[in-house]
């Protein structure tokens, strides 16, 4: 978990450990998507790639 915090906050310039460690809130439940028993973040990054791969193809 402590990577992806600090993956985070990297993308966003953001010392977000401090930030949650002070009690900020970072996103509202009530904005985020439930999560199911379907979500697969592997199975989602493997398609997006394969989508690029396909999409360069076509443009050469």
């Amino acid at each position: 978990m402590l990577s992806g915090l600090h993956a985070a906050a990297a993308v966003v310039g953001r010392d977000l450990a401090r930030e949650v460690q002070a009690g900020t809130v970072i996103a509202h439940r009530s904005r985020l998507t439930p999560p199911g028993n379907d979500d697969d973040p592997l199975a989602a990054c493997r398609d997006q790639a394969h989508r690029a791969r396909r999409s360069r193809g076509r443009k050469a």
